[in-house]
C-alpha cells in the first residue's frame, strides 16, 4: 500500500506565487532577445533561409509526404536544440498561465492530463496511417503537434475557469458543451476525408459518457476546471482511438508486449527500491557470487548445471539475507509520479527496442541514434531511459527545497510527455505497421 502514498500528500497545495501579467514578462528578456536576434539575422545571411528549410522545414515535410532532397524525416542536431529551447519558453509560459488561473498542479492533474499526452500519441498514429493531407497533416507532425495540443489543453483549461468563475447554471453549461461536443464534430465530419466515424455514433458515445458523468460526478466537472480538462482530453482520446480501432492491425500483439514489459520494469524499479529501502542493499560480495555461478551455469552440461543454479540461488538468499544499510532516501521513488515516470519512459524505451531491432524501423532522434549504433542494438534504450530518469528524480529532491509543487509537478507534466507521447505512438505505428 505504501506505493500508492503520494497522490493525495501534495494535492492541496494552493499555488504560493501572486498572479503575473503577459507570461513573456515571466521569462528571462535576454533569452528572447537572443532568439529573436539569431531568428532575424539568419533570415539575412545569405544561405540563411536555406538553413531553415534544410534543418527545420524539410524535415516535417519529409516526416509527412517523404524525403524532400538530401533531407530526411530524422531530427539534427540543430532542431534539437532550437527545439530543447522551445520547451523551456514553453514550460514557463504555461506555469505562469495556470497560476493565472488559479489552477492547482498536483496528483490530480497529472492524472488529468494523462488522456490529452496519450491523445498526441494516438493523433500521431493517425496521421502515420494516411489519414491526413497536407496542409492538416503537418499539424500532426512533431513539433507541431505539441503546440496544437497545448493550445487544446488551454482552451480547456481556460473554459473551466471562465465556468467555474460564473454565475451559469449548471445545465444549460451542461447542454451547450454536449451540444459542442457532437456539432463540432459533425461539422468537421463533413469536410474531413472519408473514412471517420460516423456522426451518430459519436453523438451516442457523447451521451452515453454524459449520462455517466452526471450520475456518478452530478455537476462537478462543470465547478472544477481540472476534472473538465481531464473529461474534455479523454473524449478526444476516445474518438482518436475509435477511428484507429477500424484499421487493421498485423502486429496487434506489440498492444499488450510493450506496455506489459514497461509495467514490469517498473515494479521492478518499485520493487528494487522497496528492498533497499526497507530492507537494505543485498550484500555485494553474495551477489558477485551469484552472477559468477549463473555465468558457470550457462556454460556447464546439464547435470553440473543444475547444482550450479542451486548455489547460485542459495548466494542469492544469502545476499538478501545478509543486507548492508538500508537506503531510506529511496523510498521517494515509490512515489506514484515517479513511478509513471518511469513507466511512461520505458514504455518510449520498449517500443524503439522492438521497432528496432524486432521490426526494422530507424530512430530519429540525435542522442539516442548515437547510442543504438554504438552499442548495436535499440535495448540499451532501456538502460539510458532509468539512467535519465533516476537522474531525474535525483535532481528533483536535491532542489525540493527550491521548487514548489506547482512547479515540480508540472515538469513531471512535462518529462512524462516526453516519454508517454512518442511511446503511445510507437506502439499504435508498430500495431499497425506504418
Amino acid at each position: 500500500m505504501s506505493v500508492l502514498r503520494g497522490w493525495g500528500t501534495l494535492t492541496a497545495t494552493p499555488p504560493d506565487t501572486p498572479k503575473t501579467g503577459c507570461w513573456w514578462r515571466s521569462v528571462d528578456r535576454r533569452i528572447l532577445l537572443a532568439v529573436a536576434a539569431i531568428l532575424g539575422a539568419s533570415l539575412f545571411l545569405p544561405d540563411g533561409r536555406q538553413f531553415w528549410f534544410d534543418y527545420f522545414v524539410a524535415p516535417i515535410v519529409a516526416d509527412a509526404i517523404g524525403p524532400t532532397g538530401t533531407a530526411g524525416a530524422r531530427y539534427n542536431i540543430y532542431n534539437t536544440a532550437a527545439y530543447g529551447v522551445l520547451f523551456y519558453l514553453g514550460f514557463i509560459g504555461v506555469e505562469r498561465k495556470l497560476r493565472e488561473l488559479d489552477i492547482v498542479v498536483d496528483g490530480r492533474f497529472l492524472l488529468a492530463a494523462t488522456p490529452l499526452v496519450l491523445l498526441g500519441g494516438a493523433a500521431r498514429a493517425l496521421e502515420d496511417a494516411g489519414l491526413f493531407a497536407p496542409p492538416v497533416q503537418y499539424l500532426f507532425i512533431s513539433p507541431i503537434i505539441y503546440l496544437l495540443l497545448g493550445a487544446v489543453a488551454f482552451l480547456l483549461l481556460w473554459g473551466g475557469a471562465t465556468l467555474r468563475d460564473s454565475t451559469l447554471p449548471s445545465l444549460p453549461a451542461g447542454l451547450a458543451l454536449v451540444a459542442l461536443a457532437i456539432g463540432g464534430y459533425g461539422a468537421w465530419w463533413l469536410f474531413a476525408p472519408p473514412g471517420w466515424v460516423h456522426p451518430a455514433v459519436w453523438a451516442l458515445v457523447v451521451l452515453a459518457v454524459t449520462a455517466a458523468v452526471a450520475e456518478f460526478r452530478s455537476s462537478r466537472p462543470l465547478h472544477n476546471p481540472v476534472e473538465l480538462f481531464g473529461l474534455g482530453s479523454g473524449l478526444a482520446l476516445l474518438l482518436v482511438l475509435l477511428q484507429l480501432a477500424q484499421f487493421d492491425a498485423p502486429h496487434g500483439e506489440v498492444l499488450f508486449e510493450v506496455p506489459l514489459l514497461a509495467l514490469g520494469l517498473t515494479l521492478a524499479v518499485a520493487g528494487a527500491a522497496w528492498l533497499k529501502a526497507e530492507r537494505g542493499v543485498p550484500h555485494p560480495g553474495f551477489m558477485l557470487c551469484t552472477l559468477f555461478l549463473g555465468w558457470l551455469a550457462l556454460t556447464a552440461d546439464g547435470g553440473h548445471a543444475f547444482w550450479l543454479v542451486l548455489a547460485a540461488f542459495g548466494c542469492l538468499g544469502a545476499a538478501l539475507r545478509f543486507p548492508l544499510r538500508k537506503l531510506r532516501a529511496l523510498q521517494v521513488v515509490q512515489r506514484p509520479e515517479y513511478l509513471g515516470l518511469y513507466f511512461a519512459h520505458f514504455l518510449d524505451g520498449s517500443a524503439t527496442w522492438l521497432g528496432i531491432d524486432r521490426y526494422g524501423y530507424v530512430e530519429k532522434h540525435v542522442l539516442p541514434s548515437g547510442a543504438i549504433d554504438y552499442f548495436g542494438t535499440a535495448a540499451v534504450m532501456l538502460p539510458l531511459k532509468f539512467a535519465v530518469v533516476s537522474a531525474v528524480i535525483w535532481a528533483l529532491e536535491a532542489e525540493h527545497e527550491e521548487i514548489d509543487h506547482h512547479t515540480r509537478y508540472l515538469l513531471l507534466l512535462f518529462l512524462m510527455t516526453l516519454g508517454l507521447a512518442p511511446g503511445t505512438r510507437d506502439i499504435l505505428r508498430l500495431a499497425l505497421g506504418t
